[in-house]
């Protein structure tokens, strides 16, 4: 019972926006173990396969690293074909940069205009066993390409 319990909480809380945006039914998360596990399998990895699905405007889209661990990310649909994830973007100076260890761990920032993913998500996203990735660095509006990893 306690299992279960715990289950069915966490069921709801990873995959309610996604489920209810994909079915719309709100009630669909309260399914079988196995709507889960389908929902975790077929969930978006990276915003490369978010633009493969046609997803073709920038912006916060929900992608899931392996265990189906859903984490909030800016893809840029534009620059050099799409496809970006950007964990860094800085703008105009409205954000602090000058932060504690703590803060670059966990993320900062505002969606809106400037923030920093967090060095624990980069990790998460680059460790081994994740997709081969290219690591782009744009300055005014220049793209160049520094590092790939194949």
């Amino acid at each position: 019972m306690h299992l279960e319990l715990c289950y069915r909480v966490f069921a709801v809380l990873l995959c309610f926006p996604t489920w209810m945006e994909a079915t719309g039914d709100p009630n669909k998360c309260a399914g079988d173990r196995g709507d889960l596990l389908a929902l975790c399998q077929s969930a978006p990895r990276s915003c490369k396969e978010l633009l493969s699905k046609g997803e073709f405007l920038s912006g916060w889209y929900t992608i899931y690293l392996p265990g189906c661990w859903p984490l909030r990310v800016f893809c840029d649909m534009d620059t050099d074909g799409g496809g970006w994830l950007v964990f860094q973007k800085r703008l105009d100076g409205s954000v602090d940069f000058y932060r504690t260890w703590n803060d670059y761990k966990k993320g900062f920032g505002n969606q809106l205009s400037e923030f920093w993913l967090g060095n624990e998500n980069i990790h998460l996203l680059t460790r081994e066993g994740n997709p081969a990735f290219d690591l782009g660095i744009r300055v005014e509006g220049k793209l160049d390409l520094v590092y790939n990893e194949s």
